[in-house]
């Protein structure tokens, strides 16, 4: 999860009632903190489940970043990057996964926080 054609042995830990996924290179040297918690906010005031558009407001001078294969993202004044999904269940119950693959919609949301 590190990049889209990075992986690293994950961990999950929790800080004061945040729960964190951790990855680690060579079992020392963190790679990657991530989370989904929805009580986590970060230092610009946002949660998970949040519009894309108040993301981009919190980090006006920064564009939102596309990786195929991954996804898209913004990076926070903070340090922290807003990940950002509109991915969408299909009448089937399908899965619509965008993995950067197309563009990003109106409807996007914050899913996830995460440094690397």
């Amino acid at each position: 999860m590190a990049e889209s054609a990075q992986m690293w042995p994950a961990y999950k830990a929790v800080v004061n009632g945040v729960s964190f996924t951790v990855g680690l290179q060579d079992n020392a040297v963190v790679r990657f903190i991530a989370t989904s918690d929805a009580s986590f906010a970060v230092p610009e005031n946002l949660h998970v489940g949040e519009a894309a558009a108040a993301a981009t407001a919190a980090a006006p001078n920064e564009s939102i970043k596309r990786e195929a294969g991954w996804g898209y993202f913004i990076r926070l004044p903070s340090g922290w990057y807003a990940f950002l999904d509109d991915s969408r269940t299909e009448e089937s119950g399908r899965i619509d996964l965008n993995l950067g693959t197309r563009e990003l919609s109106s409807s996007a949301r914050i899913t996830m926080f995460f440094m690397r």
